[in-house]
């Protein structure tokens, strides 16, 4: 994007050229225009900015006592006992 950028090209033509080399998974058209707004803004730097990340408080001992407990809960159950989100749990699930 960055290339497309300094050739001169608008966020929708980037977006063009982008699927056209790379397939249309390749980016989204509003990836494109959020790079070339941060482009404009002269920040050109492509690496992550450092983000604070969210302790990780997941018991995986727990989440195993209670499927041993019964293994036929649902993940909703299993989310609720162990207070977190739903989706917590199948990824953690998936993981056993």
């Amino acid at each position: 994007m960055l290339y497309e950028f300094d050739r001169g090209s608008t966020a929708a033509e980037a977006t063009k050229n982008i699927h056209a080399a790379y397939g249309e998974e390749a980016v989204g058209s509003s990836t494109c225009y959020r790079w070339f707004s941060k482009f404009r803004s002269e920040d050109t730097i492509l690496t992550d900015k450092p983000r604070s990340e969210r302790p990780m408080d997941f018991d995986g001992e727990a989440l195993q006592a209670l499927l041993d407990t019964d293994p036929r809960q649902t993940t909703r159950e299993l989310a609720e006992q162990l207070n977190c989100h739903r989706s917590t749990v199948e990824r953690h699930l998936h993981a056993l």
